[in-house]
Parts: C-alpha cells; structure tokens; sequence
C-alpha cells in the first residue's frame, strides 16, 4: 500500500513541476531598490517557518535558490533560481537590508516573489536558512550551507506539492526521500536533509493535516516523528515535532491499521528512553509531558484493540 501511495505522489510532483501553479503578485515600487512594495493583486497565502519555530503567512508561492552575488557598494544582490529562470530570463534582485549577518555565496534560500513595474522580479520573505538537517549543526558548521542540485530539485517538487494543496502526497514523497540508500547518512551535508521536516514546516499546522491523510500514512509518519524527536533532543525543533506527534497520535484510528499496529507500538516503546528524549525531558519539560501523554494514548489504543481481539478469538 506504501510502495502503491508513494508512487503516485512521485508521478504527481513530476506533474505538477511540470507546469507549476505560479502566483506571484504585482509589486508597485517605484525604484528597483525600493523594498516597501505593497501587492495589488489577489493572492493566495501560503507558510512559512519562522526562526522560533512557528509558521508565518506570506503572499503566493515559495521558491528555493542559491545567493549568486551581492555587492555591497551598490547595495543589493541578486538569487539564482532554476524552476524562475525560464519565465523571467533573469535572476532575482534583492536589497542590502534583507541580507543577514552571516552569509555566503551558494548558500540556499528560499523567497518569495514580487514583481518591479519594469516586469523584474525581485526577493520577498526570504528565509536564509531554509533546510532542516537530521541533526543539529555543530558550533564548527554554523555557517550557511550550500546544497547541490540534485538536493534542491527534490526540495523544490516538495515545494511545489504543498505550495498547491498536494499535502498527503508532499507528506509521502518526503518519507520516501529519507528510506532512500543513503539518505539517512549524516556524514555529508547533501544527504542529512530533513525533508519530512521541511514539509511539515510549511503546513499551517496538524490539526489541518489530520484531516487528509488517510491513518495507514499517519502510521508512517508517527513512526517517522519519533525518528527525528529522537535524533534532535530538547531543541525548537523537537518541540515542533512534538506538537505533530501529539496530534497523530490522538486522531489515528488504530482499527484502521491494526495489522500495522502493534509493530508500530514495538517501535514506539523501544524508543522512549534515548539520550534524545532523556534531552527532552531536561531542556523541554513541557514538550516532554505532551510526548509521554501521546505515548499513553497510542498505548491505550493498543490496548483497546488487543482487548478487542482477543473478544473475537473467545466467541464460539
């Protein structure tokens, strides 16, 4: 059923990458430096992920790039960006005041789009360190991190997926991506992506998602919460995931997936007590108690349909 979901969330990025739903709203600034510009058609909203972990609106699609150039005596800079290159032939302007402190050429963004009255697109909302990693950076890698293309059109299908509704087969796409051979190494920065993360990050939130996916995917992404809660400890991050791992945990109908179901408790309890979520409980008290309530809850689920069971197995 997996193998059957994920190769219809395949073929479905590739269509929509394809001919991507572009809804990028007129600026009217004046000049091309001008980075007050207000939008004056309808558009839609979509999220974004804020640096305290919590989601922002922002107006029309996102797209990701790379910091080709920026030059400080002329006080702006420019994005290269693949998927916008065929519709503007050109790279997108961004101003000196949206660039942060810490950067470096190649590094990957993600942005927004407006358009200059001269029909040049410029940089919106950009977020400057867009891509979770498995594990958190040590003090030696905090710096920008450049990824390569192959890494990038991945992310941007996932992006595409969810900037166009596609959320069960963005949620699909990406646990399939970390089964991949070799995509759950940490020893190079190309293959330590987070992409389950990624999407998730740029929901508006579970309580939303519960509603379109079906419980069999709900069961895979429980089991891949708890992968990644126990990779990154008490940070943001973890609380973030926490808060989805709650939410699934409550709304899964176990009976839906009940040949699944205790093997996902195995799993469940086996990883309870990692040095993870010991960092948890030490550095997220709060977060920690919402976990161990979602645990009992999936426990007593399990309970509930063992019970069930056996009833069956007794009747004559």
């Amino acid at each position: 059923a997996f193998e059957t979901a994920r190769k219809y969330a395949l073929e479905c990025a590739d269509s929509l990458h394809a001919a991507p739903i572009v809804l990028e709203p007129q600026a009217t600034a004046s000049c091309p430096d001008d980075e007050t510009a207000s939008t004056t058609t309808q558009t839609t909203m979509q999220y974004r992920k804020d640096p305290d972990g919590t989601t922002g609106a922002t107006v029309g699609r996102r797209y990701l790039g790379t910091l080709k150039s920026f030059s400080a005596a002329q006080g702006y800079g420019f994005l290269a960006c693949a998927e916008l290159w065929p519709k503007y032939g050109r790279d997108i302007y961004f101003g000196k005041t949206q660039l942060p402190v810490t950067w470096r050429l190649g590094q990957t963004v993600e942005f927004a789009v407006m358009l200059h009255p001269s029909g040049h697109p410029q940089a919106r909302w950009v977020d400057w360190d867009p891509i979770p990693l498995l594990t958190p950076p040590s003090s030696q890698e905090m710096v920008p991190v450049e990824h390569e293309q192959q890494v990038l059109k991945k992310l941007t299908k996932l992006l595409v997926l969810v900037d166009t509704g596609n959320v069960e087969n963005a949620v699909i796409m990406a646990m399939d991506l970390h089964s991949l051979p070799g995509a759950s190494s940490i020893s190079s920065k190309n293959t330590r992506v987070d992409y389950v993360s990624f999407v998730l990050d740029r929901i508006a939130g579970p309580e939303v998602v519960v509603t379109v996916l079906q419980d069999f995917v709900k069961m895979l992404l429980l089991l891949m919460l708890l992968k990644l809660i126990r990779r990154r400890g008490g940070g943001w991050h973890s609380r973030r995931l926490v808060d989805w791992f709650q939410v699934f945990a409550q709304s899964i109908d176990a009976k839906q997936v009940a040949p699944h179901f205790k093997g996902m408790m195995s799993e469940v309890n086996n990883n309870t007590t990692s040095p993870a979520i010991v960092a948890l409980a030490n550095e997220a008290p709060d977060s920690f108690s919402r976990f161990c309530s979602a645990v009992l809850v999936l426990r007593s689920k399990h309970d509930r349909l063992a019970s069930s069971d056996s009833c069956v197995q007794d009747e004559p």
